[in-house]
């Protein structure tokens, strides 16, 4: 029996199976039937892992495709690069573009950079500015890197030779000499703080003693005072009993003068009338008898006066006395006291000096030692101060730039291993699918 087919059925489920299929593809390629594209050229001097349909990024952000990769018409030597990018991306005049490579597989793609928001937009078809990267720059300045490196190396080689060795080995025995020689010099030092602070306490002490010398002489001196005044009183004491003896002096003469002369000129007169007057003994007698007691008298008031001066000059004699023992063993001790003492001092001042000597010869010691060792480093940079000049100049700025350029280097390679890490399909499947304008 016949199959009868259902031909509108077939026929409709075959057109949306391909506006299916075709939908699919539409999708899987992002199509837009809205979206616009910008096209611009760049010039590079090489395009090692770039390919059609290479991708292009702006700021890191993808932004576009390679679609187009051929030689400069007026500069063989270049190679012209076409871009294909969203419309809306600010492409301006002082845009940058840079090869960069993805991951370790050597897949290179163009990276967008810059545009001030002021500067002014770049037209279609217009060549934007390229600019080496950090690999392109250290793969083709590696050679003359390692050229540089090479020389440097030997240079080194030539500095650190047998000779310089030797000197520098010279240089290290000064500088351990020299070490020990300075231990020692900061063991005397030491030693002149201690002694020093021996010397410090001695002078205090000495000093506590002067306190205790000068108490002494202080009393002293008071003792000394109060001597002299008593001796001032004495002396007045002494000179008012003079004055005293003076009076009573003065008044013996006056009596001297008035009752004994007249009493041996009457006794004279009584001698010349005793012949003849012998009838007036007894009257004479009595008057004689009165006259000597009145001498007895007087010369009784002269013994007193002079017991009087007597006295006083034993007190004067007894505060001379006490005067010239103070004078004699007090004041002495303290001379003594002081004499000691200044010997003491003069004694810890010469040790002071002697130490200060030593140390002074152990400084001058160590600062010899530390010319001879500068003149023995000034002699090795002037036999090599060629090679230590060229490796300033030349070998010193290389080796430093190349080692920058070695972090540039593992910089780019840690961002290469993070974007495989990001995206591995595109590594493995190849570059972003292609996008088509309406």
């Amino acid at each position: 029996m016949e199959t009868r087919a259902n031909y509108i059925l077939i026929g409709a489920f075959t057109l949306v199976g391909i506006l299916s299929a075709f939908g699919f593809f539409l999708w899987l390629a992002k199509f837009e039937v809205t979206r616009q594209y910008a096209y611009y050229d760049v010039l590079f001097d090489n395009v090692s892992g770039l390919s059609a349909a290479g991708g292009v990024s702006y700021n890191g952000l993808p932004v576009g495709q390679v679609i187009s990769l051929d030689l400069d018409d007026d500069d063989p030597s270049k190679v012209r690069v076409r871009l294909e990018v969203d419309a809306d991306i600010p492409v301006t005049t002082d845009t940058i573009a840079q090869l960069q490579s993805l991951g370790v597989t050597g897949v290179s793609y163009v990276e967008l950079s810059g545009g001030s928001p002021d500067a002014e937009r770049l037209p279609q078809f217009s060549v934007i500015k390229s600019k080496r990267s950090a690999i392109q720059s250290l793969f083709e300045g590696a050679p003359k890197v390692l050229d540089e490196a090479v020389t440097l190396l030997e240079n080194l080689n030539a500095v650190v030779d047998d000779d310089n060795r030797k000197a520098v080995a010279d240089i290290l025995d000064n500088l351990a000499s020299a070490s020990g020689r300075l231990d020692k010099t900061l063991t005397d030092f030491e030693t002149l703080s201690g002694d020093l602070g021996s010397a410090a306490k001695e002078i205090g002490a000495f000093t506590k003693r002067l306190d205790t010398l000068a108490d002494t002489a202080e009393t002293t001196l008071t003792t000394g005072t109060e001597t002299l005044d008593s001796i001032k009183t004495a002396a007045d004491s002494a000179k008012t009993a003079l004055d005293g003896a003076n009076k009573t002096l003065a008044t013996a003469d006056q009596v001297l003068e008035q009752d004994i002369r007249p009493f041996i000129a009457r006794g004279s007169e009584l001698a010349d009338r005793l012949i003849g007057l012998s009838d007036e003994a007894g009257v004479t007698i009595a008057t004689v008898n009165n006259t000597f007691a009145n001498a007895n008298q007087t010369l009784d008031s002269v013994t007193s006066a002079m017991e009087t001066a007597k006295g006083t000059l034993t007190s004067a004699e007894r505060a001379f006395d006490s005067a010239n023992r103070v004078m004699d063993e007090d004041v002495a001790a303290v001379a003594a006291d002081i004499r000691t003492a200044a010997n003491q001092v003069a004694e810890t001042v010469s040790n002071v000096t002697q130490r200060i000597d030593a140390i002074s010869a152990d400084i001058l010691s160590a600062s010899q030692s530390a010319s001879d060792l500068l003149g023995t480093i000034d002699g090795i940079v002037q036999q090599n101060r060629r090679q230590v000049s060229d490796f300033l100049r030349v070998g010193l700025p290389q080796f430093v730039r190349f080692v920058e350029e070695s972090q540039r280097l593992v910089i780019s390679l840690d961002r290469l291993v993070d974007k495989l890490e990001r995206d591995p399909a595109r590594f493995l499947l190849g570059t972003q699918a292609s996008e088509f304008r309406q």
